[in-house]
Parts: C-alpha cells; sequence; structure tokens
C-alpha cells in the first residue's frame, strides 16, 4: 500500500509539473509580441492599479539620442467588472513619462482604447528628452470605480 500512495504521488507531482511547463511554453495572451518597428529600448509592461490609484513601472527606458518625442502604446485592458479591452464609456486610461524623481517629463498620453503597433509619439516637456535619459511610465484612468489591468509598448524613443 505504501508503494502504492507513492506512486500516486509522484504521478501527482508529474502532472503538476507538466501543467506549469504546459503554460510557460505555450505563452498565452500575456505574453508581448514584439513589433518588429518598435523604437529602442521599448518595454513591455503588465500594470495592476488599484480604483482611484496610479502605479509606476518598476523598469526604465534611457534615449538613445537628443529626442523630442516618446512612445506610448496601450495593448490590452481590463477593468474589473468589465469585458477585455472594453472602455467603461466616456473614460480613459492615461499613461505618460517620468523621471526616476517622479517628475512629469512627457505630454499625457490618453487611450479610449486598445491601439495597434504604430506611431503613437507624444512631446516630451520642454527641458526632457536629452540623449542617455532614462524614464519610467505612470499610468492611471478618469473611471475610479474599480482597479484595472494595462499592457503597454513604451519607450523613450519614438516609434520610427
Amino acid at each position: 500500500m505504501k508503494k502504492h500512495t507513492c506512486f500516486i504521488s509522484l504521478l501527482l507531482a508529474i502532472s503538476i509539473l507538466l501543467c506549469f511547463s504546459a503554460n510557460i511554453f505555450a505563452g498565452g495572451s500575456d505574453e508581448p509580441i514584439p513589433d518588429p518597428n518598435a523604437p529602442a529600448y521599448t518595454n513591455y509592461s503588465d500594470l495592476w492599479v488599484s480604483a482611484g490609484g496610479s502605479t509606476y513601472t518598476s523598469g526604465y527606458s534611457s534615449t538613445t539620442q537628443n529626442r523630442t518625442t516618446c512612445y506610448m502604446r496601450l495593448r490590452w485592458f481590463k477593468f474589473s467588472y468589465c469585458s477585455e479591452c472594453v472602455m467603461p464609456s466616456g473614460n480613459y486610461i492615461y499613461s505618460r513619462l517620468y523621471t526616476s524623481s517622479n517628475t512629469k517629463a512627457s505630454n499625457n498620453a490618453s487611450f479610449s482604447g486598445v491601439t495597434n503597433p504604430g506611431n503613437y509619439n507624444y512631446l516630451y516637456l520642454s527641458g526632457y528628452g536629452s540623449s542617455g535619459q532614462s524614464y519610467k511610465l505612470k499610468t492611471n484612468s478618469s473611471y475610479a470605480t474599480t482597479g484595472y489591468r494595462a499592457q503597454f509598448d513604451w519607450s523613450a524613443n519614438p516609434h520610427p
């Protein structure tokens, strides 16, 4: 009986490991498909934002030369109690680039829905966008009733 229990435990452990490895190799909708024309130092960020709050990315993107614009694209989003990629009527998800000291560095990007890869470039504010500067992205929404999850492609450099 002890061998039988050990064998069942071993099968169960192998089954669990196979399920996890199948999910890892399958990728899924959370796996970003990189834009072949994406600008240098493009980040693919998956952010959770609480109701009425805002969130910064943990990663940074740096300018490769002096820039007047940066790139921000809303790839996917979901508000609690709403369908995927459905924006509550009349609301927006916003993003903008900030310095490491949380100073605004770019104009706000306003998204009423997902955007395709392409020329979604936004102006830097005066004094920002110099070569070698690093920025992070911050997001918030005008819909403060529930939290949301959002996925962004973004870079300190413009989309070509």
